[in-house]
């Protein structure tokens, strides 16, 4: 048995998401541009809003778009 504990809920979801749902995770990624305007775009999604895969989504993208993975939003409480 293993556990997943973070204080940072966006990773555990993004950790649940590609356990569960990598296709659809996948899916959705397949299509976004890398480009200024969609990250600042996922910057100002309300994360309330969202399904847990659109989370997962918008939180992986900022962070790999993102400078040395550091970004000030919702999804990085």
């Amino acid at each position: 048995m293993e556990i997943i504990n973070d204080i940072n809920t966006d990773l555990v979801t993004l950790y649940r998401v590609v356990k569960l749902h990598l296709e659809e995770f996948i899916r959705y990624l397949k299509w976004i541009l890398v480009a200024r305007d969609e990250f600042e775009r996922f910057k100002l999604e309300n994360p309330e809003t969202l399904t847990d895969i659109q989370k997962a989504v918008c939180f992986y993208f900022l962070l790999k778009s993102g400078y040395a993975a550091r970004i000030d939003n919702p999804f990085l409480t």
